[in-house]
């Protein structure tokens, strides 16, 4: 078997498998409408800082800064980090005061829409989309890409893999299969780093 067809059998696989588990950590679970959307005041910091990161840091992270700094310099790629912190940044101090000025709600559209009215609700959701677009868009082509350096597996297959599993547990879990899922990840790179740390120490 070729290079290229184990590593399409290992992205099949691997999709099939975090698909699985979120679907059977969420199987028999009654999930409501709120439940399937928010997991408000049922995540601790681990699982709420996995989920934070796993969305803000998605994969274009392992090529954006190496492609910033090679025609922008360190100048470049400070800005690069501080436009990835930037939201952190922000939604910590409004995030506090959404929660307390609407502590049933959901989004930020919704806050828009109380806050503001329907004309700028109508303005917010339009950004929103069209980012979520730009971020579906520069997640599949970077995991696709990576994928690419590995094995030359076509794009539009491994973006399909990816695109497809995701869909399939995310719409049957919600929320809650996607932290549950970020988590594991989350853990496991953390173990692999702490491990190769104490390898090169000793």
């Amino acid at each position: 078997m070729s290079i290229n067809n184990i590593a399409i059998v290992a992205t099949i696989a691997t999709a099939i498998i975090f698909s699985t588990i979120g679907v059977l950590h969420v199987r028999g679970m009654r999930i409501s409408l709120e439940d399937f959307l928010t997991q408000r005041n049922s995540v601790g910091a681990w699982a709420g800082l996995s989920t934070v990161v796993a969305s803000v840091a998605g994969s274009w992270i392992l090529f954006a800064p190496g492609e910033t700094g090679t025609w922008a310099g360190i100048m470049g790629l400070i800005g690069y980090a501080l436009g990835q912190a930037a939201p952190l940044g922000a939604i910590a101090f409004i995030g506090p005061r959404m929660k307390r000025l609407m502590p049933e709600g959901h989004s930020l559209t919704e806050y828009v829409w109380c806050r503001f009215g329907s004309g700028m609700y109508l303005l917010a959701l339009l950004v929103m989309v069209f980012y979520m677009f730009i971020y579906l868009a520069a997640e599949l082509t970077g995991i696709s890409l990576a994928f690419g350096l590995i094995a030359e597996i076509p794009l539009w297959l491994s973006a399909s893999i990816v695109a497809m599993a995701t869909v399939a547990y995310t719409s049957y879990g919600g929320i809650k299969a996607t932290i549950f899922t970020d988590k594991i990840l989350s853990r496991y790179s953390v173990d692999q780093s702490c491990s190769e740390a104490n390898i090169k120490s000793l």
